[in-house]
């Protein structure tokens, strides 16, 4: 079976190199074939191997070139699109956009596609500019947006904060069949997250739920952080559970968030299980998780409890962190200075 396909080898490979050796003297001077084939093979099989040896060589030298030659022409590719982009946009930047930018445009003979338009946008630092072209690109013929090209625009929109423009957006994709999914989606809410505009993101989660979308770990942080900031805890407390048992693990930023934010709203008790939960999970409560429980302790009068955090974090190792950040004991009431201090000078030391 070997020797056929030796055959079918040779029969397909041309070696433009010298005839190989005939004589066993010679054949003796050649470098031993990588083959692997053992001692019973050698003999009789001396030219073939020695022309199988050379055409693999030639081979991988074929290959490498052309690896090479792929590499340079892609770098080269992107230099010049890069190029071609950087010049549209110093087009559109000259002034306010208007007949004479879409002229200057003409101009240009651009040849659309949609990676280039998405870098344009992505390169202007005016939303109003941004949509203008996006709005122009989608007139020219034999051009239509991607999916991609909207989720940029309608990201943009969003932190410029004119939503009025991103609900128009969303409904000219819809007109050009597109769907928007989870990533859409994800992007609605971190434009109002952004905002603090909380009623607005609980809304756009309900929509993509009634769509058939499943939110990911993405929503469920971005729901959250807004909740917390806008003091509704124990509603961001019910989607972090919601969040669980969609199998995803939250981490350190939206565990701190949550135990801050239920501190703050007096949920001690609840801010612990969270912090329990955080540990059992293998995640490892930092410094911010800790001054925010001795904070909340302190509120409710739970001196004793917030001293044992205190001794808890130092034996952690956390204590030179949290006095980069005002030092735990700014975080005491005036009345519990002297508490914590008498009780916890053995961990401070």
């Amino acid at each position: 079976m070997w020797r056929t396909a030796l055959s079918q080898l040779l029969q397909r490979v041309v070696v433009a190199s010298p005839p190989p050796p005939t004589h066993a003297g010679q054949l003796r001077g050649l470098a031993a074939p990588a083959w692997g084939f053992g001692s019973r093979f050698s003999a009789g099989f001396h030219d073939t191997r020695w022309v199988c040896e050379e055409a693999g060589s030639l081979r991988v030298e074929r290959l490498s070139g052309s690896l090479r030659d792929g590499r340079r022409n892609l770098k080269d590719s992107r230099t010049a699109e890069a190029k071609f982009v950087e010049k549209i946009c110093r087009v559109i930047k000259r002034g306010e956009w208007g007949t004479g930018t879409e002229d200057r445009l003409e101009k240009l003979k651009i040849r659309l596609r949609s990676k280039v338009v998405n870098k344009v946008i992505r390169g202007l630092d005016d939303a109003d500019i941004a949509h203008c072209f996006f709005q122009w690109a989608r007139k020219q013929p034999s051009f239509h947006h991607s999916l991609q090209a909207y989720h940029v625009i309608i990201e943009i929109m969003g932190a410029a904060q004119k939503f009025d423009m991103q609900s128009q957006l969303l409904q000219d994709m819809h007109c050009q069949g597109l769907q928007a999914n989870t990533s859409t989606y994800n992007i609605l809410l971190l434009g109002f997250s952004r905002a603090n505009y909380t009623d607005k993101v609980v809304e756009s989660l309900n929509q993509m739920v009634q769509c058939g979308l499943s939110p990911n770990a993405f929503t469920f942080k971005c729901v959250i952080r807004s909740l917390v900031w806008s003091g509704r805890a124990l509603e961001a407390l019910s989607i972090y559970t919601k969040m669980v048992e969609f199998g995803y693990v939250p981490d350190n930023f939206t565990y701190n968030g949550l135990i801050e934010g239920l501190c703050k709203a007096g949920y001690v008790d609840e801010a612990f299980t969270i912090f329990q939960e955080m540990e059992d999970r293998g995640l490892c409560p930092d410094a911010i998780a800790h001054a925010a429980l001795i904070k909340g302790l302190d509120t409710k009068g739970r001196v004793d409890e917030a001293c044992r955090m205190f001794q808890e974090m130092a034996g952690k190792n956390l204590r030179s962190v949290v006095n980069t950040h005002k030092g735990v004991m700014g975080v005491f009431s005036k009345r519990h200075k002297e508490d914590l201090s008498s009780k916890s000078a053995i961990a401070v030391v």
